[in-house]
């Protein structure tokens, strides 16, 4: 292992060390719930990314494609699908928890009372920490460092779901754990099929921007909706996941059939004395 890239780990893992030491100092002094919470973000997403950074910086690749942070081989059509079959996704599992009554409590209630009524600069600074940012934190720690590190020994199904289970388990809540852990599978299959990190990222910022707005202007929007259309809902959502992950998986089959046509075509026109 190069000298330069253990230096390089071992100083992303200092700066992690110091993200959350100030933080500890920081927390106290945060003026509401809301701040706190955001502090908390950031710190967070700082500690997750820097450890993913520092981790992938231990193997031979180069760090843009251990992490799997280049560009994806999903068409325009394809990436717009995947995003919005997360959308749905996330709004079937929405629909669950409504459903059965467990939405009221835990973490995802503290967030969505503390974010009502947000306007203004607290609204782009929640944006920022508590959307963009554990889009990027979170995407680099599970799918970027664990998923993609474990799929060349275990395969893709199970580092994908190995990485689903910490995506769950940072969210540290019983509620919120387990529609993280079915999301994560999402993004997991989404990373596996594009072959980029930037989709998987582009579908978990635009889910978190989409519950920010919606969390800072509940007050203004429906009230909640009756039972027939939460479940109405939950189908339609897990329909649109479902077929974002199908027109992407035909679309990775279809480039794998050209790449393995274009093989032997390619050796023979290199090789013509070749009979």
């Amino acid at each position: 292992m190069p000298s330069t890239n253990l230096r390089r780990a071992l100083t992303c893992w200092a700066l992690a060390v110091g993200a959350a030491l100030l933080f500890a100092v920081l927390a106290p002094r945060a003026g509401s719930a809301l701040e706190a919470l955001m502090l908390s973000a950031a710190a967070t997403q700082v500690v997750l990314a820097l450890v993913a950074l520092g981790g992938a910086s231990l193997g031979r690749e180069p760090l843009v494609k251990r992490l799997g942070l280049g560009a994806s081989d999903a068409s325009l059509a394809t990436t717009l699908l995947l995003v919005v079959g997360f959308l749905g996704a996330s709004q079937s599992l929405q629909s669950i928890l409504e459903l059965a009554h467990v939405g009221e409590t835990g973490t995802l209630a503290q967030l969505d009372a503390a974010l009502l009524g947000v306007r203004g600069s607290q609204l782009a600074w929640a944006a920022l920490l508590l959307a963009a940012a554990p889009g990027l934190g979170e995407e680099l720690f599970a799918r970027g460092w664990i998923q993609r590190g474990l799929v060349p020994s275990l395969g893709p199904r199970a580092a994908v779901l190995i990485a689903a289970a910490a995506f769950g388990a940072l969210h540290a809540d019983r509620v919120h754990s387990a529609a993280a852990f079915v999301l994560g599978l999402y993004l997991g299959a989404v990373v596996e099929l594009t072959q980029s990190l930037r989709i998987s990222i582009l579908c978990h910022i635009t889910n978190n921007l989409l519950w920010v707005w919606t969390a800072a202007y509940a007050a203004s929007l429906p009230a909640g909706k009756s039972p027939a259309a939460q479940v109405a809902l939950g189908l339609c959502g897990a329909a649109a996941g479902a077929l974002g992950l199908c027109v992407a998986f035909r679309g990775r089959s279809l480039r794998r059939r050209v790449a393995a046509h274009r093989k032997p075509v390619t050796e023979a026109e290199e090789d013509p004395q070749q009979s």
